[in-house]
């Protein structure tokens, strides 16, 4: 992209790399409430970022897994942004997870991945604990860690899918922009500004950043 002399492109954004998995989120989405969703679990991979610019980059990751897991419907998703896909698959009951990847990341893998892991933590967890946790607090559930690790290459982890995933529709979803997936009225600028996961600095270089040079920001 063109680097025009501007703050935003000297902040963070992520290496160009194929087939990445920035991060693999576990999410319940509180309807009745109409709040955001609780990121139950979380685990990322920010090694496409420079060391000294993951913490912001963190925050907008959260942010953006955040803003999709709050609005998208029950099934297949598959919202980008700036660079970024974010592929999810959601029960009917709230409880779902996403996949944030680069762009060219396989979709029918990322989306199997996000169903099956809905279904394993649904399993394993079970709703009557689900659906009371808060933020963070099953971070330490193994199989998201270790399938952080494992898709990185989507080759490898696609042939344990082709066995294990009955969902195969995954061509039929459509791509769908940030703005897509916004509630009318709302603005992505307007929901930076009031997001908690971003810190006042990363709240002020996302926000530049949208203004400026847009293959220059994360999330």
């Amino acid at each position: 992209c063109r680097r025009p002399h501007s703050e935003a492109c000297d902040l963070p954004m992520a290496a160009a790399t194929e087939h990445h998995v920035h991060a693999i989120a576990v999410v319940r989405q509180d309807r009745a409430a109409g709040t955001d969703c609780t990121i139950l679990s979380l685990a990322e991979d920010l090694t496409t970022f420079s060391y000294f610019t993951r913490g912001t980059a963190r925050q907008g990751v959260v942010f953006g897994i955040r803003t999709v897991g709050t609005r998208i419907p029950a099934g297949i998703s598959r919202v980008t942004h700036q660079g970024f896909l974010c592929q999810c698959f959601m029960l009917a009951s709230g409880l779902g997870a996403c996949v944030l990847t680069t762009e060219d990341y396989p979709a029918r893998v990322a989306v199997s991945l996000a169903q099956q892991l809905t279904e394993q933590f649904d399993s394993e967890v079970g709703a009557a604990t689900w659906r009371s946790a808060v933020d963070f607090s099953h971070n330490s559930w193994a199989p998201i860690g270790s399938a952080i690790v494992k898709f990185q290459n989507p080759v490898e982890a696609d042939t344990l899918l082709r066995v294990r995933s009955k969902l195969d529709k995954t061509k039929e979803s459509l791509v769908q922009t940030i703005d897509d997936v916004l509630k009318r009225g709302e603005a992505l600028e307007k929901l930076t500004e009031e997001s908690k996961d971003l810190s006042e600095t990363s709240r002020k270089f996302y926000t530049t950043a949208a203004k400026t040079d847009s293959c220059c920001a994360v999330m």
